[in-house]
């Protein structure tokens, strides 16, 4: 961590007033760094947290972390208080989860606008992804209270339906760097998904700009799709890894 933790009374620790974003590097280069820290700089002046530092201080400690780094593979977590305090962390990059996921009924609710920014106010995800853990499965899939497909505690969704790849709308939803390179790659299309959709899709796959796409076989304990082609998750993967990476 190339600053000290946030103090006891930065609004990070009292109110959870910090944005992150979670970044992959390789050889001191991060990928997709401007979209990473656009987005974070947009929340702030959404949220109209003026406190946040600027984009060169937030580089600068980006740098500074990456060259103490001995790893050439890092997974990079950026932090930002609306009290001005900067933190970064490095550390390994996590295995792939478990191609496994357990639906959570109303854990997404679309008029909850906080949502759709990255903020440290994060129990509520972590508890959902715990609770998925527990029962064996690798992601938590937040439904609303109807049972429309929301993202899954870290990561959103894209399912395959009809050869059509569809996410849902970003409406209490975190807009997710990967999901904007799909979305504007025409790859992936923007829909409602109710459960009589994205209960017959052929493919389901999480993704995020750290580990990319994540095919999803089972969820509840039923098969998605009948042979799990990954097809999507195929065709997303080689999307990312055009993404370009930049130094700090």
């Amino acid at each position: 961590m190339t600053e000290p933790p946030f103090s006891p009374d930065d609004p990070a620790v009292r109110f959870g007033e910090a944005l992150f974003e979670t970044m992959r590097s390789e050889d001191g280069r991060v990928v997709s760094l401007s979209r990473h820290l656009e987005r974070l700089l947009r929340s702030a002046q959404i949220l109209g947290w003026s406190g946040v530092p600027g984009e060169a201080q937030l580089r600068a400690a980006l740098r500074s972390a990456l060259d103490e780094a001995a790893q050439r593979s890092l997974r990079i977590r950026l932090s930002a208080s609306a009290g001005g305090r900067i933190a970064v962390e490095t550390s390994r990059i996590p295995d792939a989860p478990a191609p496994e996921a357990v639906s959570i009924i109303g854990a997404w609710h679309r008029r909850r606008a906080i949502a759709e920014h990255k903020t440290t106010s994060y129990a509520a995800n972590r508890l959902a992804h715990a609770h998925a853990v527990s029962l064996g499965a690798g992601h938590a899939l937040l439904l609303d209270s109807r049972g429309h497909l929301g993202e899954t505690a870290f990561a959103n969704v894209i399912c395959a339906l009809d050869d059509v790849a569809v996410t849902p709308p970003a409406r209490g939803l975190l807009p997710g760097v990967a999901r904007q390179i799909a979305l504007e790659a025409g790859v992936v299309a923007e829909r409602e998904l109710p459960p009589e959709a994205w209960g017959r899709a052929s493919e389901i796959v999480a993704i995020n700009a750290l580990r990319g796409p994540m095919p999803i076989h089972r969820v509840d304990g039923r098969a998605v799709g009948e042979s799990a082609p990954e097809e999507l998750t195929a065709l997303v993967s080689d999307l990312l890894v055009q993404e370009q990476a930049e130094a700090p």
